[in-house]
């Protein structure tokens, strides 16, 4: 096995630092979960989703683009991210990474 000199990261050396992620169809099948407690928004790290079918008049949730939320287009965790699921009553936030509008980006980018 080869080994890298890299320098391995000490934040990710204990199962307790590593990421959550949360991979969910749609949108509103990650919310329903915050609102019935079994998940928590100030835990998960990433939110992966297919698609996008949050309810413009939500009066919970909103969703934002990252370089308008407090996180910035610089305080990224991960830089594929461009959307920010926001709970507005509390301002706890999780990035979003939608995987239909990834794929999109990729496609046109390579035509």
């Amino acid at each position: 096995m080869r080994r890298s000199n890299a320098r391995m990261d000490p934040q990710f050396t204990t199962d307790d630092n590593l990421y959550i992620l949360e991979f969910k169809y749609k949108t509103t099948q990650l919310i329903d979960d915050f609102k019935a407690d079994k998940k928590d928004i100030r835990q998960i790290r990433l939110a992966v989703m297919w698609t996008d079918d949050l309810d413009p008049n939500d009066s919970t949730y909103r969703l934002l683009d990252v370089p308008t939320s407090t996180i910035g287009a610089d305080g990224r965790n991960f830089p594929q991210t461009n959307m920010v699921l926001r709970n507005i009553r509390d301002a706890d936030q999780v990035e979003v990474l939608y995987l239909d509008k990834f794929i999109e980006d990729i496609t046109a980018n390579t035509e």
